[in-house]
């Protein structure tokens, strides 16, 4: 896969992204993850296999989902 140009990956899911952002860290680019706004108590399993081992930065779009991920940054909604 091609990256050239690309500095970092931006993704809100759903698990056909996992390979990309593999790709991108195993080139050295940025991974920033967006958790879905449609799950407020539940993690995605992208959103925990970003959260995890993944992402660079890791958004939340409800301050009910720092429970689930504590580290996640909630600035609001992503419209």
């Amino acid at each position: 896969m091609l990256m050239l140009g690309i500095d970092a990956v931006v993704s809100n899911g759903s698990g056909p992204a996992i390979p990309i952002m593999i790709a991108a860290k195993l080139t050295g680019r940025k991974v920033i993850y967006i958790e879905s706004m449609a799950r407020i108590f539940s993690r995605s399993l992208t959103g925990a296999l970003a959260y995890h081992f993944l992402a660079d930065l890791f958004f939340v779009q409800w301050p009910e989902q720092k429970l689930l991920y504590p580290d996640a940054i909630y600035k609001g909604r992503v419209l």
